[in-house]
Formats: C-alpha cells, sequence, structure tokens
C-alpha cells in the first residue's frame, strides 16, 4: 500500500519564523492557562514567560516566538507553531502507515535547502489517547538572510496526531535555533506542556 502525505513539512519556514528580523506583529501571551481553540482541537499556549503570538503566521494556524533577553551577537531565538490540515482519504487501517511516510517526509525535508540534517529520531506515541509520532530534529542551517555567513543549529521537537474520527491531521512543534558552539537553550519544559496540551474535539 502507497500511502501519499499530501503536503509539503515546514522546516524551512519553522527556521524562518525562529530568527526573522522582517516586520511582525507580536501579541504577548496574557494567560498560560487559556485554551487556544480550533474547530477540531485546542491547545495551550507554550507554558513559559516572554512567548508571543507572531503575525502573519505563514501557512501555520498559529505561530509563537519567545523573546530571549541575550545581547550576543548572532543571537538564538525560540518559536512555535501550530499546522492542521485535512487528509481525506486515510482510512483507518491506514493510519500508522501514513504518519510513518510523514516521519520519513520529514526527515527527507530537513536535508533540503539551507539545511543539513544532523540526527532524526522518531517513535510512536499514544500517551494522549490518539495515534501521534513524536519526533526530534537536529539540522545545520546555513545562509539565513539575515546573516549569511553564520551557521545555526536548529532543533525541531514535534507531535504529529491523526483526530480520532474527523479527516485532520495536527502537527504541534517548537524549534531552539542557536549560532553552531553555542549551547543549546533549555526550553523543553516549557516546550513539552505545549506538544502535550493537545485535546482533540
Amino acid at each position: 500500500m502507497r500511502v501519499i502525505v499530501p503536503f509539503t513539512t515546514l522546516f524551512l519556514i519553522a527556521a524562518s519564523i525562529t530568527g526573522c528580523a522582517r516586520s511582525v506583529t507580536r501579541t504577548p501571551i496574557e494567560d498560560l492557562a487559556k485554551r487556544i481553540e480550533f474547530e477540531r482541537f485546542s491547545i495551550l499556549p507554550p507554558q513559559g514567560e516572554k512567548w508571543y503570538i507572531v503575525s502573519p503566521s505563514g501557512p501555520y494556524n498559529l505561530a509563537f516566538q519567545k523573546q530571549l533577553d541575550v545581547t550576543m551577537v548572532p543571537k538564538p531565538s525560540v518559536a512555535a507553531t501550530v499546522f492542521s490540515t485535512r487528509i481525506d482519504g486515510v482510512a483507518q487501517a491506514e493510519k500508522q502507515s501514513f504518519l510513518e511516510a510523514l516521519m520519513h517526509r520529514t526527515e527527507q525535508d530537513a536535508k533540503t535547502g539551507r539545511l543539513r540534517l544532523i540526527e532524526f529520531k522518531s517513535s510512536s506515541d499514544e500517551t494522549l489517547g490518539f495515534s501521534c509520532k513524536k519526533y526530534d530534529v537536529s539540522s545545520e542551517d546555513r545562509g539565513n538572510p539575515n546573516c549569511p555567513s553564520c551557521v545555526y543549529i536548529l532543533q525541531v521537537h514535534g507531535l504529529a496526531c491523526l483526530h480520532p474520527s474527523s479527516p485532520v491531521l495536527v502537527k504541534l512543534e517548537y524549534s531552539p535555533r542557536v549560532p553552531q558552539g553555542d549551547s543549546i537553550l533549555s526550553v523543553e519544559k516549557e516546550g513539552e506542556a505545549f506538544l502535550r496540551s493537545l485535546i482533540f474535539k
């Protein structure tokens, strides 16, 4: 059986949101306990200080960026994103195959354009009560238009889940990015809480 993944994964866009210098609107998150509602699911915002909703959010349902109080140049950065899409035609028996194909596509996309894959890991995850894949990707990010000579390490931590009764895929990701050689930013606690906040309805 051949399962087609009907969209491109979003690593380069994630890299752009993580470190963009273009004009965007940032709205501070004032209530970390208030759920953000979508048609088929809801989430909590990233659970930490100085997170902002970023607009425009590109192809994402929602994008977040964390303000970092650092003076180093080039600067590290952290983003988080929410993406959902319909996946009509994927039968119940094909869900695991679809997720496996999605993980393969995700790994391949981490090798394209500005990115050079360092490490990719994925595993099945049903701790939320539905079919998900947890994945962790580490890539070199070169040729950023804001700093063409810089080399960053981009880490993308994500959870891709299928709605149990509707043809909907939801992907939540958080992605710290630091100049090569610097320490990785410690945002795992607030990022993982964001991933685990997903509730389908």
